[in-house]
């Protein structure tokens, strides 16, 4: 099975990476406006370097395109690359708004190619043990949860592409914001939002540099979420509580810290022999990408829709658009 990789920044290159680890499977072309920078991640995870996006979509040798460009960049990219017979990875937002998403659909709907959207997030450790738990029933019903996604951003944070208003599409509850979107999904199921304050606290940009969002299930279940570019300090955090007790994670490598897991049951604390809350922590080492390529490459092979399919990315993009529709910055 051979693989195209349009983008050779830093996701593009953690996706080369676990192309080369992957058996069966070969990197043949990557490509980069930057024909050096291709070139280099082509040196070291192998296939051939191009500075046009074209000669991935337009070659006949190619099975897989994975598209890790900026979000305005990908949607035409993507949507060519089905169009051409490829089966298609974008990493997320898929599209900056849920027209372009679904556009993106329709394209594969119609080539009968799998398409999966970048949530790498579903595949840290951590959240896949939470969501063992929680199909198990340890916690029992889930009734709601509150997840934080802080990032320290960076000097002259607001000059990059991401918060452009027509290279990036949005503020911090597009991206990265989506995570969170797509995770309440993950654990919750269908969500609308329900109330939200947008905040630029510091950067000033068309977009919300923080988003605080409720979102609900049709069965009164709720979804608290930040998104923030102004944590100054990386965070990630997910609580989750049912009627039968609670799971609680934090970091995702990194600067966010080692993934580490905490549960128990409700009112443990009261009985003293039960008081005793299990913890897992993760290796300071993100294979979620692998991860995530693995289960792509596993969804093309069987003919099934991913973990993490376009369809995913389409309703994360329902809910962010409604939120956007009625947005007022302050």
């Amino acid at each position: 099975m051979k693989v195209g990789i349009v983008g050779a920044g830093l996701i593009g290159s953690k996706r080369a990476d676990a192309i080369s680890r992957i058996p069966g499977v070969e990197l043949s072309l990557q490509a980069d406006l930057d024909l050096g920078r291709a070139s280099v991640c082509c040196a070291k995870y192998g296939g051939q370097p191009t500075c046009d996006w074209r000669d991935i979509v337009l070659s006949s040798d190619l099975d897989l395109v994975i598209i890790a460009t900026q979000h305005d960049a990908a949607v035409p990219i993507a949507i060519s690359a089905l169009e051409h017979g490829k089966h298609v990875l974008c990493e997320k937002p898929l599209g900056r708004n849920a027209s372009e998403s679904l556009q993106i659909v329709q394209a594969a709907e119609r080539a009968g190619k799998i398409l999966k959207a970048g949530f790498n997030y579903r595949y840290y450790p951590h959240v896949k043990k939470a969501r063992s738990l929680v199909d198990e029933g340890y916690i029992g019903s889930l009734q709601y949860v509150k997840m934080v996604l802080g990032h320290a951003a960076r000097p002259d944070y607001d000059k990059e592409w991401r918060v452009d208003a027509h290279a990036g599409g949005g503020g911090a509850l597009l991206d990265p914001g989506i995570h969170l979107v797509d995770l309440s999904r993950y654990f919750l199921g269908n969500l609308n939002a329900s109330s939200q304050a947008l905040q630029n606290a510091y950067w000033k940009t068309p977009f919300e540099d923080n988003a605080f969002v409720l979102l609900t299930t049709p069965e009164g279940r709720t979804a608290s979420l930040h998104a923030s570019t102004t944590e100054w300090k990386n965070t990630f955090t997910i609580d989750l509580f049912g009627t039968d007790g609670y799971i609680k994670l934090q970091g995702r490598c990194g600067f966010y810290g080692r993934p580490k897991i905490s549960y128990n049951k409700r009112w443990a604390w009261l009985n003293e022999n039960d008081n005793v809350e299990k913890t897992e922590e993760y290796p300071d080492q993100d294979d979620s990408f692998f991860e995530e390529t693995i289960e792509f490459i596993d969804a093309v092979r069987t003919n099934r829709q991913p973990n993490g399919s376009g369809y995913d990315a389409l309703e994360a993009a329902k809910i962010i658009d409604l939120v956007y529709s009625t947005r007022t910055i302050h």
